[in-house]
């Protein structure tokens, strides 16, 4: 078996383990874990996009038409009390897109799981669209006039401004500066 089946194998143990586990049967549980994790991913999310862009809280709160306090506690993963309204408006300010939508327990456990401050990351709508032009002018095939397909033997990563794009993958070096 090659090392990325045998992850996904484990992952997937991993995440029918949790499910199984007496803690996660009870309803309670369930709720508090997704409360939980939702909360706090939003919140990280927030400040690592935020400071990605180089923006202070205040420069934060200028954008979405609020005080630097308002920002402060959208970034407190204790806050947990930001709405749909709310995130609209942050994911405006950061020029980013925002997916609400219900999810099996199972797929939210993989995402806690996999969770990391580069997988928080994410391009401005205009950086992202740079990115792909770019990609496109490095590893597209002509075949011909009107068909046009990605060498898929090519693999790419170019930076862009904060973001590296390796594989379809956002990252940024960020991260050390947000555990520091």
């Amino acid at each position: 078996m090659h090392a990325k089946t045998l992850k996904g194998t484990q992952a997937m143990r991993n995440r029918l383990s949790l499910m199984n586990s007496k803690k996660f049967q009870r309803k309670s549980y369930r709720e508090s874990f997704l409360k939980r994790n939702i909360v706090s991913a939003l919140s990280h999310q927030i400040k690592i996009n935020r400071i990605s862009r180089g923006l202070s809280q205040k420069d934060l709160a200028d954008k979405v038409g609020t005080k630097q306090s308002v920002i402060s506690r959208y970034e407190d993963p204790a806050y947990g009390k930001l709405s749909i309204s709310t995130l609209i408006q942050i994911a405006n300010a950061l020029d980013i897109g925002l997916e609400v939508k219900f999810t099996p327990f199972s797929r939210l456990i993989g995402e806690v799981n996999s969770w990391s401050p580069e997988k928080a990351m994410v391009p401005s709508f205009e950086n992202e669209r740079k990115i792909i032009v770019k990609n496109n002018q490095q590893n597209v095939t002509k075949l011909n006039k009107s068909h046009y397909s990605s060498s898929s033997k090519q693999k790419f990563t170019q930076k862009s401004e904060h973001y590296i794009v390796s594989s379809g993958d956002y990252s940024s070096g960020i991260y050390s500066q947000l555990r520091n």
